[in-house]
């Protein structure tokens, strides 16, 4: 499977080859470290990676270098990592966000209300699940 990586805009570059990747998941975690030889150095702070159609991936926020072992340690948040930082604000005068409708497109609703509709996206099809 490829590990694709891009740009601080988020734009495709390239599939990195030669990498340690170790993704972590769950309630104090949902970090990764990526580490590649000094000369594969290609992403840069704000830059994304991720395995097509899967949910592992996510954007670097730290740059390590060991010129001992001409290593690149990349950190950051995994996508996980995004959406538990994320906290849903009811619209102004309200105390609750109340969502009902066929549950892709209150997904959608919540990534854009969070401001995540350029780097998250929902399938149009419905669902068949309907939130009440």
């Amino acid at each position: 499977m490829d590990l694709i990586y891009t740009d601080k805009n988020n734009v495709e570059i390239g599939v990195l080859k030669n990498y340690e990747l170790d993704l972590a998941f769950g309630s104090d975690e949902n970090n990764f470290e990526l580490v590649v030889a000094s000369d594969d150095n290609v992403l840069v702070i704000g830059s994304h990676f991720y395995f097509e159609s899967t949910e592992y991936g996510g954007v670097v926020d730290a740059i390590a270098i060991d010129t001992e072992k001409s290593e690149i340690t990349y950190t950051g948040r995994t996508w996980h990592g995004i959406l538990a930082n994320k906290v849903i604000v009811p619209k102004k005068n309200t105390d609750y966000m109340t969502l009902t409708g066929e549950a892709n497109k209150v997904i959608s609703k919540l990534i854009t209300s969070c401001g995540l509709g350029d780097l998250f996206y929902v399938l149009n099809e419905d669902s068949g699940f309907y939130i009440d």
